[in-house]
């Protein structure tokens, strides 16, 4: 109470009945999948509309960076090539060395303000498994929207049909091809499901 002599009467009672709500604070129930579901996207048909449509507009886009990233009509070769140039353009080799103590002390000095700023609030294990099974989803969404990719012959070239486009493989043999992202996709799953239904109470 000697902190708060110097104020008026309301503000000290105000910060004292802060105090004791952040003392006495419940922690908030988690909700089961289908009820979050309900209550945050689904709670009206305008809200239920509003999901639908930024659901597709999202899927349609990230489909749409996955083909060009991955696209075997993209040269990437430019840019790796070119990455230091891109990053620092003409710095002095004999300099470089000051760039990497740079961004060493911007990452310290971030993870310093990220550790000051979150003392004491401690990380449940449900915000780990949510952070491990939606890296799981993303994976296993890019894994089946990416398109299959173009065959090529023996000289790496597009094998192209008689309208010149390029002639893709099967579905069936781009999911196979693909087994290690599958692995890592469901890995990431499995364990923020194992996760959030053993650990999800600490």
């Amino acid at each position: 109470m000697s902190e708060n002599s110097q104020l008026d009467f309301a503000t000290t009672k105000l910060i004292l009945q802060a105090d004791v709500a952040d003392e006495v604070r419940p922690d908030e129930p988690s909700l089961p999948i289908g009820k979050w579901l309900r209550k945050n996207l689904f709670s009206s048909p305008f809200n239920s509309v509003l999901t639908l449509v930024f659901t597709a507009i999202a899927l349609f886009a990230y489909r749409g960076v996955l083909n060009f990233v991955f696209s075997e009509n993209t040269r990437w070769d430019a840019v790796r090539t070119n990455l230091r140039l891109l990053f620092t353009q003409a710095y002095p080799d004999k300099n470089y060395t000051r760039v990497w103590v740079a961004l060493g002390l911007i990452i310290v000095l971030a993870g310093l303000s990220l550790g000051s700023a979150r003392v004491g609030a401690g990380l449940s294990m449900k915000k780990i498994a949510t952070w491990l099974f939606a890296g799981g989803l993303f994976i296993v969404l890019g894994v089946l929207l990416r398109e299959p990719s173009v065959l090529t012959d023996d000289a790496g070239e597009s094998r192209l049909d008689d309208d010149f486009q390029g002639i893709r493989e099967s579905f069936g043999t781009a999911m196979g091809n693909r087994v290690g992202w599958w692995i890592i996709g469901l890995v990431l799953l499995a364990a923020g499901s194992a996760i959030w239904f053993g650990l999800g109470d600490l």
